[in-house]
């Protein structure tokens, strides 16, 4: 099995010509980038340029036509070999990888089987319902390379949690409304977290409606009171309607007589000053 199948002769005859010819495309490449381009020597650069392209796309026929000798008798070797050799060892792999799978997966199946049950013993007697937390919520890989032993100890780590985050929610004041999150998160903490953060919330959202209302209740009181204020003012500045009066009737006042009366006053000097002071003003004449 170790002496060659083929021998390839033709490869490093066709490697050293090509190495030949390298250094004949190397100077003609430089010759060619050398030259100066300008309105009297583009005719020359362009001729330069036509003949370089010509001799790579005869050069590219040529390694066109190698490929397709080299490659024509290897894949009919390849043919062969896929018939004679790979086909029947890739037949034997399939089958024998099936005939490996049916006994792993009993067996996965089996331990599976194992650690489902004791998980099953394990969250009874933790009083945790394995209906509303069943073994795929442990997210516990079982694989023919884990020790059931190892798969029993992470049993034991998850429900372990469970009852302890369960132990702790059953002393929350909204402990209904905080299983209802632990059963979607499996976390005790951001259970009671989410919760609170809502009641929390909750409170600062009615807060905000009594402001809003005591508010809008201000506004309204103080819109009445200026309301009434305009009312008032305009009922104070409108112009008032009064009925004509009649014109009062003449008073007709009798001329009293003059009288003369005589007397003598006695009293102070004070008394007396006063007395005459009256009369003054009360244009009463005396002597």
């Amino acid at each position: 099995m170790n002496e060659s199948l083929i021998v390839v002769k033709q490869l490093p005859v066709i490697e050293e010509h090509l190495l030949n010819l390298a250094g004949t495309i190397d100077q003609q490449v430089d010759a060619a980038l050398s030259l100066v381009c300008t309105e009297d020597t583009v005719k020359v650069v362009k001729k330069t340029r036509a003949d370089l392209n010509k001799q790579f796309a005869e050069l590219e026929e040529q390694r066109k036509a190698v490929r397709a000798a080299v490659l024509d008798p290897y894949d009919r070797f390849q043919a062969v070999y896929d018939k004679c050799v790979s086909s029947k060892f890739k037949l034997a792999d399939s089958n024998l990888k099936t005939k490996i799978d049916d006994v792993e997966d009993v067996l996965r199946d089996q331990k599976e089987a194992n650690v489902l049950e004791y998980y099953m013993e394990k969250a009874a007697s933790l009083h945790i319902s394995a209906t509303e937390i069943p073994f795929e919520r442990a997210c516990i890989k079982i694989t023919l390379s884990a020790s059931e032993k190892s798969l029993r100890e992470a049993c034991d780590t998850f429900l372990n949690r469970i009852a302890a985050d369960l132990a702790m929610i059953e002393q929350q004041e909204f402990r209904d409304e905080i299983l209802v999150e632990f059963r979607q998160s499996l976390s005790g903490s951001q259970a009671v977290t989410t919760v609170l953060n809502h009641h929390r919330q909750i409170e600062e959202e009615k807060e905000r409606a009594a402001k809003r209302a005591e508010a809008e209740a201000a506004a309204q009181q103080h819109a009445q009171e200026v309301r009434a204020a305009v009312a008032q003012q305009e009922a104070l500045s409108a112009p008032v309607e009064t009925a004509p009066q009649e014109a009062p009737a003449p008073v007709s006042r009798e001329v009293e007589p003059t009288l003369k009366a005589t007397f003598t006053a006695y009293g102070t000097r004070q008394q007396l000053v006063g007395l005459k002071n009256y009369m003054k003003e009360n244009c009463i004449r005396y002597e």
